[in-house]
């Protein structure tokens, strides 16, 4: 969309005001809200910013430590909407949303917005491979009411009961979904309390990125106006059920005009070489990369809920106990999905780091060990994933495959932000710890 074009839609829809919108690290929705007049010059000009948003850790506090903050007296960085990426924002009568790029103060990409790194990331990969990737998603999160009682009780996944309690809420998040152009395969009841899963259409990897950071917008914001309190944490409650992000990928070959044929086949209930090479990088690498995808200590507890999350580096067809799922083996659906990211990723970086290690999978020609039949989870003779935060860190520093993936100085600040958090974290003091050591010790 052009800016002629963009002006159009802004006047056939009545708008007053625009939301221009950008992810900092963690995924957090952060931007301005600007009149229409005040936009135009926006779109002309770009807007300008505080750089210091990207040395925040997930309590929105600063660290010094990123170097990006007081070192130029926490100045001003530039910011240019992605006219593509501009729809109606459903929460607001008379507005609309659009995402916009960071760039540094000379003009070029800010190596730590999250946006410009998947960009890269899929430049980069169409380059190595000659595949253009196509990506789907499944979001899950939970729901509660004001009083913390989720609006809608049971542990019974699909359950058209459990949807119909929460039916206006998913009529609403469904009507807003439509209005914001993100196109919904299904809405779905998961496996605990007011905990719901959103399927969004196949695409290509940077518009599935930007579908999902506005979704989870759009789903807090639903909630909001029901009076409700939306989460995407990893672990929501002890002994809930994780929120998962299912990322489910498919290649096809890369040409001017986009996607074409797929290059994911099965022969003989063996995936193909280009099939093998994704599953075997993602069971390879997926310990390297676990704090980019388990982004909190929070998710960090998800290995360990008693349910369906993958806590081993395997893959089998159709068989949720693995790491890697191949649901469809045949024609234009046979794609691959990863289990492993919990919903408070960001979807940037959660996109490009499965694209990173499928590329270095199709790259190491690795061989492929046995699919996994029947209770995966069971099985001790499967490498076991670290899930330990610290030690997660530890590895994507000593990596230098994921910071030439991500960039250097993304990478360096990621860091430094996630020791600071994880240091924070440590002098809290949690209930289990008041209600245990403080009534037997």
């Amino acid at each position: 969309m052009d800016a002629d074009a963009a002006r159009e839609f802004l006047a056939r829809n009545g708008v007053r005001s625009v939301y221009v919108a950008y992810s900092d690290i963690h995924g957090v929705v952060r931007g301005k809200r600007f009149p229409l007049a005040g936009f135009a010059r926006i779109v002309r000009d770009g807007m300008r910013n505080c750089c210091g948003v990207f040395s925040k850790d997930a309590t929105g506090t600063p660290v010094e430590a990123t170097g990006i903050l007081w070192e130029n007296g926490a100045d001003d960085n530039q910011m240019r909407p992605c006219l593509e990426t501009l729809a109606l924002a459903p929460w607001s009568p008379d507005a609309a949303i659009v995402l916009a790029d960071v760039f540094d103060a000379d003009g070029s990409p800010l190596p730590q917005a999250p946006r410009h790194v998947l960009r890269r990331v899929v430049e980069r990969f169409r380059a190595a491979t000659g595949a253009e990737p196509v990506v789907g998603c499944e979001l899950e999160f939970t729901v509660q009411r004001a009083d913390g009682v989720p609006p809608s009780a049971g542990t019974q996944a699909y359950s058209l009961q459990q949807m119909t309690l929460g039916g206006p809420f998913l009529d609403t998040l469904a009507a807003a979904l439509e209005t914001a152009g993100i196109p919904v395969g299904s809405i779905a009841a998961e496996n605990s309390d007011g905990q719901f899963e959103i399927g969004l259409d196949h695409c290509g990897a940077l518009a599935q990125a930007d579908r999902m950071f506005l979704a989870k917008h759009l789903v807090k914001a639903v909630a909001a106006g029901h009076g409700w309190r939306a989460t995407f944490m990893g672990m929501p409650a002890t002994g809930a059920s994780p929120n998962g992000l299912h990322v489910n990928l498919s290649l096809r070959a890369h040409g001017a005009d986009g996607p074409g044929r797929t290059l994911f086949e099965m022969a003989g209930g063996r995936p193909n070489r280009a099939m093998a090479g994704a599953i075997a990088g993602l069971l390879a690498h997926s310990d390297d990369a676990l704090s980019l995808l388990l982004p909190t200590l929070n998710s960090f507890k998800a290995p360990y809920a008693d349910t369906f999350f993958p806590r081993q580096a395997s893959w089998g067809l159709d068989n949720r106990s693995t790491l890697v799922r191949v649901p469809e083996t045949e024609g234009e659906g046979c794609r691959i999905e990863y289990r492993l990211p919990t919903a408070d990723a960001n979807p940037y970086l959660a996109v490009a780091t499965v694209l990173g290690m499928v590329e270095r999978g199709l790259a190491d020609g690795r061989e492929l060990p046995a699919a996994v039949a029947g209770n995966g989870f069971a099985r001790t003779d499967l490498p076991q994933l670290d899930f330990h935060f610290d030690r997660a860190l530890d590895r994507l520093a000593a990596r230098e495959w994921l910071h030439d993936l991500l960039g250097a100085a993304f990478t360096r600040t990621f860091l430094t932000v996630k020791r600071a958090e994880s240091e924070r974290l440590q002098a809290v003091v949690t209930d289990w710890e008041r209600s245990t050591y403080g009534t037997f010790l």
